[in-house]
């Protein structure tokens, strides 16, 4: 099951399970902004070539590192409502089935380095490959839209940073309404690359908090 889906899919059965909620536990509710569908709107000229510039069968890949917080100054207003934007823009895609805008919204190097044999996966990784194998062939891959009580939204961004590599990254905090309601969230820190006026995402690590 996939991995996004999956937290939905136990927020829901907690909630069978008559988990309170955070209003009646005195407990201001979580807000989760989950963004319309016409905002998956990918920049149409990127191509997806490099997801298909794989590495020869048996080339090793470098061992997991131990994640440590990227360091930088913090980023002014503009920056963080630009991350947010392009993160809106992702999740939008995601719940509402439109794959291949995705692909046109993550860099060149995600794409070369999250699609093949051994590499280190992500929430995003891990929901675009079903996707990914049905464009290298796959005949059986189902692709279908997030139910709506399934879709994803931004609970929040934060500590957003110019990081010492000249990318931008931030704190994302992403849930269902019944997710938040149940106390589950995803977080991971999102890095981007500003290409051509535009931020893609670059690199995604999911946090344990």
């Amino acid at each position: 099951m996939r991995r996004l889906v999956l937290i939905a899919v136990t927020a829901i059965s907690l909630a069978v399970g008559a988990v309170v909620p955070s209003s009646a536990r005195g407990q201001a509710p979580v807000v989760v902004d989950v963004p319309p569908a016409e905002l998956c709107q990918g920049p149409p000229q990127r191509s997806v070539a490099p997801l298909f510039a794989s590495p020869a069968a048996g080339t090793p890949t470098a061992s997991a590192m131990p994640f440590a917080m990227p360091t930088g100054q913090p980023a002014d207003a503009a920056a963080a409502a630009a991350m947010t934007a392009a993160m809106r823009a992702v999740i939008a895609c995601i719940n509402t089935g439109q794959y291949f805008p995705v692909l046109t919204l993550v860099s060149d190097d995600y794409l070369r380095e999250r699609f093949v044999p051994g590499a280190p996966t992500d929430p995003l990784s891990e929901e675009l490959r079903p996707f990914v194998e049905a464009l290298r062939g796959c005949q059986t891959c189902e692709l279908e839209p997030l139910a709506d009580d399934e879709r994803f939204g931004i609970v929040a961004v934060e500590q957003a940073r110019l990081l010492d590599d000249g990318r931008v990254g931030a704190v994302v905090r992403l849930s269902t309404p019944a997710a938040a309601e149940a106390g589950i969230l995803l977080t991971a820190f999102v890095a981007f690359v500003s290409v051509e006026d535009r931020l893609l995402v670059d690199e995604i690590v999911e946090l344990t908090e």
